[in-house]
């Protein structure tokens, strides 16, 4: 088991509806939150690797219970490469969190300053999409349909994906 440093850890309530809790592992892999009593699916996720949701540990807590668990992540072998931009301007989105699903596979990665991004992802069809609790706190609109990436033969490079402003407040 290797250690992987300021990896995000995900609780999910039974209905996946939304989370729980989120925490970062410090610079050793370790992590701890509090939730309240009941069943939970955990999940941890790093750029660059991905993790098989379907293998998501299930933990039942009662009060003052705790829980251990180590998380399987796996390194991604080809790359989606390319720019999240603002479509009015054509200006990178900088420091975006957007996630990579594929099946039961999952992953994250995050826009460098001028929203260009790289992610490491298994051969196969992916939906890359910004993170719609992060994006509307740069005034940006996610659409409804996921951007789709064939990655089956190999490197996806200029899958870029454009983002809207808002216009209106309700």
């Amino acid at each position: 088991v290797t250690p992987l440093p300021n990896a995000v850890v995900v609780v999910l309530p039974p209905n996946a509806n939304g989370y729980t809790g989120a925490v970062v592992a410090d610079s050793n892999g370790h992590y701890s939150i509090n939730v309240n009593p009941g069943s939970y699916a955990v999940l941890a996720a790093i750029p660059n690797y991905i993790v098989d949701q379907s293998l998501a540990p299930q933990v039942t807590l009662t009060n003052g219970m705790s829980a251990t668990n180590d998380f399987s992540l796996t390194n991604g072998t080809v790359t989606i490469s390319g720019n999240i931009y603002d479509a009015n301007n054509s200006n990178g989105v900088g420091g975006l969190m957007f996630q990579l699903e594929s099946g039961n596979l999952f992953g994250i990665g995050f826009t460098d300053t001028n929203g260009n991004y790289s992610a490491a992802v298994a051969p196969a069809f992916w939906k890359v999409k910004p993170n719609k609790e992060r994006s509307p706190r740069r005034a940006g609109v996610i659409p409804q349909n996921s951007f789709q990436v064939d990655a089956t033969g190999g490197n996806v490079t200029n899958a870029n994906i454009a983002l809207y402003k808002g216009n209106a407040l309700f």
